[in-house]
């Protein structure tokens, strides 16, 4: 039987998708969450950060780097990962483009130039529309009485925006006020019980990311 150790800070981040992936599928696996002492001691060592960052994880020997290469390895392995090749490519889209969307969120949060910051505020606010509605074409092309991205169950394309609406919730809730599919579909995935006995019982984390 495979173990499963992922490294990552004690906050959702780039972490939280994989942490989804193995509630989801309902396999135990060891999260170890990093604190910034230990972490500024522990990133130079390179046989456990080969590169100086998280997340990582250990797979039977193996360190795998990336968040969402961890993440899809994982759906494929449990079955999260679609049926055939176009519900995979789909899924891979549509992960990657909620990562992409995640990314533009933690540039402006951690933006410390008050200028560049505004700037980016407004940048964020109107491609935010755009993702937006392209998340709710997504869902409405798939059949909203469905309630997923892809198929009839929950993939890792529904872990991934469930992750990326779940944290706008807390730093830009306006964004799902104003699309309420959006909304709609996060309090949906909420509900799936794996996920909700996930969220019951998840470490609040050092930061609210």
């Amino acid at each position: 039987m495979s173990t499963y150790k992922l490294t990552y800070f004690d906050v959702r981040g780039r972490g939280e998708v994989i942490r989804l992936v193995f509630a989801q599928a309902q396999v135990e696996y060891e999260d170890v969450r990093i604190l910034p002492a230990e972490w500024d001691s522990s990133k130079t060592d390179r046989s456990r950060f080969p590169m100086g960052c998280c997340p990582v994880m250990d797979l039977d020997g193996m360190t795998m780097m990336q968040s969402m290469v961890i993440a899809r390895h994982l759906a494929r392995k449990f079955g999260l990962a679609g049926n055939d090749e176009k519900e995979m490519t789909m899924i891979d889209m549509m992960s990657d483009l909620c990562t992409d969307m995640l990314n533009e969120m933690f540039e402006l949060i951690f933006e410390k130039d008050a200028k560049r910051k505004e700037d980016m505020t407004t940048a964020f606010a109107k491609k935010s529309e755009t993702y937006m509605s392209v998340f709710t074409g997504w869902l409405e092309k798939n059949g909203d009485d469905k309630g997923f991205l892809v198929g009839n169950t929950v993939t890792l394309a529904d872990l991934a925006l469930f992750n990326l609406l779940e944290q706008l919730s807390t730093k830009h809730a306006d964004i799902l006020t104003k699309n309420p599919p959006m909304q709609a579909f996060l309090d949906r995935v909420k509900v799936e019980p794996n996920v909700a006995a996930w969220l019951e019982k998840r470490p609040k984390g050092e930061m609210d990311i």
